[in-house]
């Protein structure tokens, strides 16, 4: 959980190109499967602020992908 304190306080300090760097990191690391959903999203946001649409769009369906495995609850699907 701390990490995900780290990327919202790198995140709004605008330092994008770290955060993704980081997201990666966590994901290399064993970030929880069924939370990584969120660090999609976060990766997302970062490459529409980089203006990076494509990189955005492949993300949301990794991020998809995620949200359709059995093990995430439908409170949290109904949220994305």
């Amino acid at each position: 959980m701390q990490l995900l304190f780290i990327f919202i306080s790198i995140f709004n300090f605008d330092n994008i190109k770290d955060c993704i760097n980081d997201i990666n990191l966590a994901i290399k690391l064993g970030y929880p499967e069924n939370l990584r959903y969120k660090l999609h999203l976060r990766a997302a946001q970062c490459y529409l602020k980089l203006g990076n649409k494509t990189l955005a769009v492949e993300t949301v369906l990794q991020m998809h992908s995620i949200l359709n495995e059995p093990n995430i609850s439908n409170e949290t699907k109904g949220k994305y």
